[in-house]
């Protein structure tokens, strides 16, 4: 129980933090890897480290993983794209993946998890679990 409330906390925050750099006229956050799924293309978007973005462990991760299920493409994310997209996730290392369903009051696929969010929190899980020779149970939440 004390996980998923965790979980939900995380998710309300990382919205209200991409709802108020909307706002501001700021874009993506900078310290987060932003994963926009498009429509009909597949391709998952990312702002470039050149653009600000930390070039952190989590990141490489991520998009090392993400390379194995769809094309990557780095390049700056209008509001359009975050706004059209099939999928958005956010990615630190305090929050692994988390998915975006919900930007400003727009729902992003239907308000639901999409697959590749999905598949990358499982992947992303899996391989701390092997860096720390345990079990992926064993992480905890």
């Amino acid at each position: 129980m004390a996980a998923t409330y965790r979980l939900g906390v995380a998710r309300r925050a990382v919205n209200v933090l991409v709802r108020a750099l909307l706002r501001a006229g700021l874009g993506p956050p900078r310290t987060y890897l932003l994963g926009v799924r498009g429509r009909k293309s597949g391709r998952l978007l990312t702002t470039p480290v050149t653009a600000g973005i930390l070039p952190g462990v989590t990141r490489a991760t991520v998009m090392r993983l993400a390379r194995r299920l769809a094309p990557v493409v780095e390049r700056r994310i209008a509001v359009d794209d975050l706004l059209g997209a099939d999928e958005v996730f956010l990615t630190s290392s305090t929050i692994e993946v988390v998915p975006i369903v919900r930007v400003t009051k727009r729902a992003i696929a239907g308000g639901r998890i999409g697959e590749l969010t999905r598949e990358l929190q499982i992947r992303y899980r899996r391989n701390v679990a092997r860096c720390f020779g345990v079990s992926v149970d064993d992480l905890g939440e």
